[in-house]
């Protein structure tokens, strides 16, 4: 996926357009998609995790859809589930160099 980033600036108060090159970015999986990919490997369903939550099962849903998430929320779902969301976000944003 590339990105072409344009930056607007002011300048007499005329606005000029300066464009940026093209930057290629590797987006993660989405976090909600990951959770429900985890929470289904572990034969557990929406249902359940509605109930250690505790939530509606409807808001089990949207979390799968989500894209971004509260901390305390990804915590919450971390521990559960006892999965580190936390640890495959950072290697995904930081990634270790291969030597």
């Amino acid at each position: 996926m590339s990105i072409s980033f344009v930056f607007l600036i002011l300048v007499n108060a005329e606005i000029a357009v300066i464009l940026r090159p093209l930057i290629f970015i590797k987006f993660m999986e989405k976090i909600g998609n990951r959770i429900k990919t985890v929470l289904f490997s572990q034969h557990r369903s929406a249902k359940w995790l509605a109930e250690q939550i505790p939530c509606e099962r409807t808001n089990v849903y949207d979390i799968f859809k989500r894209a971004d998430i509260n901390v305390n929320l990804l915590k919450q779902i971390s521990i559960i589930l006892k999965h580190d969301f936390f640890k495959e976000l950072s290697e995904d944003t930081f990634p270790k160099s291969r030597k």
